[in-house]
């Protein structure tokens, strides 16, 4: 169930060539249920949106792992035993995590695939805990070895390595990734402390900490940074990002204290902080560079939690908790950002888009060179998708720069740009000629952008601004002369740029093609009646 409430936090502005947008960070809270219980509680999330936690069942008689998939929580079972819980899931919907065997006698580590969990074993000893998993269904977590000594393990092919430790007595692993990284924490020699890790190529190493004597490794991202929190000089516990082989304060939100969770492949990170008062602890989000409180930004639900290990944060910005629920329940909720999470570098803009999400947060302009077009999408992402704008070079014929578009197909999107005045009329004797243009890879031409669509689709031009509640249909198009912006109805992804009734020379369209264009701005320029 979605509730009706938005999480805001802080002022976002994006410049896009005469495209100003003023955005906050928001987000849709949806209610993930119960496997019939009082309660449940939510710890990974995979880039599909998929959650695993754990939930009681029916009259609170067991405790067991779920996995919430389109809609509804499916019951994991157990090993045998009355509880298991999930922890890390990969986008393939496999999840890990530990479970009782019969009688209660052990708690194991896990894999779930299929509708069978895969009992992992120990390294000798009792107990073993699944926490991390990554793409080809490797796993990591803590197993008891021989002497029941807890030892970070990495589970693959079917057979659990121990990875040892940092020269202490014990160690876990928290996170892996498709590249088979692991972070997690372990003693250091002597059990005298506690660091943060990262094992890779078959060794672990020390992450070191903030000044401290002490860190502990929560989360890695598909790129080899590491969350977690460490001992700062003056003994402090702060948040930090590893990356590149330097630990970095993400500081707290106003106290002494905060922990990083996970990390997702755009360093945005979840996690816990204590506020300014210093006994108040708060989770939180950490996105471009400024870490938000969501308790001060959460409405329609209370207590907002997140879990200490797993991922609660994936590629999407989505973030799995838990919440108190109206009626006072406390149940998983999977928090989706209503806002593209949109990084500019210059001539290429990415945005991570989640379904049901507005393309209208996205938009660019050329800065590095060329005419300094700018684009703005509009529309409805009908999936998670990652949105990529890539502007290149202007070619001779066209009024704008070149756009290369992926990420939006098959959805209907408004594609808006600007073109240069001057350029246009020097090119189409009037900017009345120009419009959308679009590099038909079929046959390596320029053309309509309309005439790229699939489905029901007749191309008509409108002589005026777009009009999202009159315009947006499949195949309308037409050109703003007042702000010097050409625009699409489209449904299809690829290069576009600014053309009118001039050939395009490079490359070459064929004269029937010519003819044929000529022929479509002819027949359907029309002015919208007032």
């Amino acid at each position: 169930m979605k509730i009706a409430s938005i999480l805001q936090a802080g002022l976002l502005s994006i410049f896009s060539g005469g495209f100003l947008h003023a955005t906050t960070l928001q987000y849709e809270v949806t209610d993930l249920g119960t496997l019939g219980g009082s309660l449940s509680q939510a710890y990974g999330v995979n880039n599909a949106g998929q959650v695993t936690g754990y939930s009681y069942t029916t009259n609170d008689n067991a405790q067991h792992a779920f996995l919430y998939s389109n809609g509804s929580m499916a019951d994991l079972g157990s090993l045998g035993g009355s509880y298991s819980q999930g922890y890390g899931i990969n986008l393939a919907g496999q999840v890990t995590g530990y479970s009782a065997v019969a009688n209660d006698a052990a708690l194991h580590a896990f894999v779930y695939q299929s509708g069978t969990m895969t009992d992992l074993g120990t390294l000798g000893g009792r107990d073993s805990q699944g926490y991390g998993l990554n793409a080809v269904g490797q796993s990591t977590g803590q197993a008891n070895d021989p002497s029941n000594n807890g030892h970070a393990f990495m589970y693959s092919n079917g057979s659990m390595s121990d990875l040892g430790t940092l020269g202490g007595s014990f160690s876990f692993g928290s996170s892996i990734n498709q590249s088979g990284q692991i972070t997690g924490t372990s003693n250091t020699t002597g059990d005298a402390t506690a660091h943060a890790f990262i094992y890779q190529n078959g060794v672990m190493s020390s992450l070191g900490t903030l000044g401290g004597d002490r860190s502990e490794g929560n989360g890695i991202n598909e790129f080899g940074q590491v969350t977690g929190l460490a001992k700062t000089a003056n003994n402090d516990s702060h948040a930090f990002i590893y990356s590149n082989g330097a630990m970095t304060d993400i500081g707290t939100l106003g106290g002494s204290y905060s922990s990083g969770f996970s990390i997702n492949q755009s360093a945005q990170v979840t996690g816990y902080s204590l506020i300014a008062n210093n006994f108040d602890t708060h989770p939180f989000i950490y996105t471009g560079g400024v870490m938000h409180d969501l308790y001060t930004i959460v409405t329609g639900v209370s207590n907002i939690s997140l879990s200490d290990v797993g991922t609660s944060v994936n590629d999407w910005g989505q973030i799995v908790a838990t919440a108190t629920m109206t009626g006072g329940q406390t149940h998983a909720v999977l928090l989706s950002p209503i806002t593209p999470y949109v990084t500019n570098t210059g001539a290429s803009i990415t945005a991570h888009v989640v379904y049901g999400v507005d393309y209208g947060g996205i938009g660019g302009t050329n800065s590095n060179a060329g005419l300094g077009t700018g684009v703005q999408l509009g529309g409805t992402a009908g999936s998670n998708q990652n949105v990529v704008q890539t502007f290149s070079s202007i070619i001779p014929g066209l009024a704008s720069d070149v756009l290369h578009l992926s990420g939006t197909a098959p959805d209907t999107i408004v594609l808006r740009m600007t073109y240069d005045k001057a350029t246009a009329i020097a090119l189409f004797g009037s900017e009345d000629q120009a419009y959308l243009g679009w590099l038909d890879p079929n046959d390596n031409t320029w053309k309509n952008s309309v005439l790229g669509n699939t489905g029901t689709n007749t191309p008509f031009f409108v002589h005026g601004a777009f009009d999202t509640n009159v315009d947006f249909v499949l195949g309308y198009y037409g050109i703003d002369t007042t702000n010097s912006e050409v625009w699409a109805v489209i449904n299809h992804n690829s290069t576009f740029g600014v053309m009118g009734n001039i050939p395009v020379p490079v490359p070459e369209p064929s004269s029937a093609l010519l003819t044929a264009l000529t022929g479509i701005v002819a027949m359907m320029t029309r002015r919208r009646r007032k």
